[in-house]
């Protein structure tokens, strides 16, 4: 099973959690920089919401059991910002084999390095790579607007608290 299916199981049979949303990029059969496939699942509490940065790190470690993350961005909270954490997965998930052909029709640079009879042919094998990246949010509203670019990496502790505010007198409202 490659990392993003076990991911994606792992997240959609978590019942504590909501994908808001899971932007993919296909680059094949090129890449955008190093990776040619990317998906960026944006996760939310399913119901209220996590505010406090220990809390949405616990939580977030939590998310994809039996599968370590290549890396990951912790959750940090200052005086008047929070940071949010992301895990990465990174996986191989195919070869490209280039092969580049030179030959040269000036004489004059037939002994340049490498040339023989002016024909150069230089061959590798690159890796075709994916990343999967799983970003927590506090709560589904937060995710979504990260969705359009808003509070993307991190939100204040004053637009926090407004969100926080909201779902509070929601459930109340429920309850």
């Amino acid at each position: 099973m490659s990392k993003f299916t076990h991911v994606r199981k792992a997240l959609q049979d978590n019942p504590n959690i909501t994908i808001v949303g899971a932007p993919e990029q296909n680059y094949l059969p090129g890449r955008n920089g190093y990776w040619s496939h990317t998906i960026d699942f944006h996760v939310a509490p399913k119901t209220g919401g996590v505010y406090t940065a220990k809390e949405l790190q616990a939580l977030m470690m939590s998310l994809i059991s039996g599968l370590e993350p290549t890396c990951k961005d912790d959750f940090r909270e200052w005086d008047r910002e929070m940071e949010f954490g992301k895990l990465y997965f990174d996986e191989d998930i195919g070869t490209e084999a280039v092969r580049h052909e030179i030959v040269l029709t000036d004489e004059d640079m037939f002994l340049s390095g490498g040339f023989v009879d002016g024909k150069r042919i230089i061959e590798c094998t690159k890796k075709v790579q994916r990343r999967t990246w799983v970003r927590l949010f506090p709560n589904a509203q937060i995710a979504a607007a990260a969705l359009e670019g808003e509070n993307e990496y991190r939100i204040s502790k004053s637009e926090l608290t407004k969100y926080r505010g909201i779902v509070a007198r929601l459930a109340n409202a429920f309850a």
